[in-house]
């Protein structure tokens, strides 16, 4: 079994097409399907099955990738760092983030690193924190941007970047912003929130009961984008934390009024305990960090 080997596999795996792992490659199609038959050969089963979507893994591929990919991902990081000046940062960064982060802070983050670093290339998966945990798991993203659990996770190294509270986000001119508060059960009528897929509408609920406030959501949706539209084109109101909503607040397109300030959502930066962090990714956590100093105070407490 060749190193080479492995990493075809995984590009193969990721790219879901032997073309497209070729291209990524930057070498021709038949030696990646050499390569591949090869390993199939030794570990002594099909990795693949071709279906009219592409190639899916069969359930040798699935346990093969959970177990090479952290490999390869390893020694990539390892020989980039050890080949390069300690001043240059390069190579592939994978990173998972809730939607909440995905929508304003990670842009931006991605967007100034990328100027300074234009050797590293982000791929970038959103969706929930149990998702994002998993895959983190087996080696399917490097670094995941998630809400802290009700219990430690102890294969991962988690630091706290902050911890804020909840909000009626509403437009400018709604009747409770014009009276200032606080959030009463009326200003709720046509509500928009997350559904209970989403960890976050766990805060919510808590949120909501300390305040003394029912739910009875008109709409449901996860995605944050779609909720902000409702709230400035549909005369919704939604309950979220500010963060997801910074671009708006900004901008004058929606407000917000404080919800319950002792139920308090905390967001974390995980990545694995037995995998360093490679220097794309330390940096990466360096411009996360300068990102959020920029968020008003009153919107979120960062962690020392």
């Amino acid at each position: 079994m060749e190193l080479r080997q492995l990493h075809y596999f995984v590009a193969v795996y990721e790219e879901g097409s032997i073309t497209q792992a070729a291209h990524r490659l930057n070498i021709v199609q038949p030696a990646v399907s050499q390569q591949l038959a090869k390993l199939e050969g030794e570990l002594g089963g099909t990795l693949f099955q071709r279906t009219s979507k592409g190639l899916k893994p069969t359930y040798l591929g699935e346990n093969a990738y959970r177990l090479f990919r952290p490999l390869v991902q390893g020694l990539e990081a390892a020989r980039h760092d050890l080949s390069s000046d300690r001043h240059h940062v390069g190579g592939m960064l994978s990173i998972g983030a809730i939607a909440s982060i995905a929508h304003d802070i990670l842009p931006d983050t991605l967007i100034a690193m990328g100027a300074r670093h234009p050797d590293v290339t982000f791929r970038v998966t959103g969706g929930y924190s149990a998702e994002m945990l998993e895959l983190l798991r087996v080696g399917r993203i490097d670094v995941a941007i998630i809400n802290q659990g009700p219990r430690p996770r102890p294969d991962l190294i988690e630091e706290e970047l902050f911890h804020e509270g909840l909000a009626l986000v509403c437009a400018p001119d709604h009747p409770a912003v014009r009276r200032g508060g606080p959030v009463v059960q009326a200003d709720l009528d046509q509500l928009a929130l997350p559904t209970f897929r989403h960890g976050l509408r766990d805060v919510i609920d808590l949120a909501a009961r300390e305040a003394g406030l029912r739910l009875d959501p008109k709409l449901e949706c996860d995605e944050i984008a779609m909720l902000e539209q409702f709230v400035t084109r549909g005369g919704h109101v939604t309950i979220l934390p500010a963060v997801a909503v910074l671009r708006g607040l900004s901008a004058g397109r929606l407000a917000i009024l404080p919800l319950a300030p002792n139920t308090r959502r905390r967001v974390v930066f995980a990545h694995s305990a037995t995998r360093p962090m490679s220097r794309a990714a330390q940096v990466f956590l360096s411009g996360l960090r300068d990102r959020l100093r920029r968020v008003p105070r009153d919107l979120i407490t960062l962690s020392s």
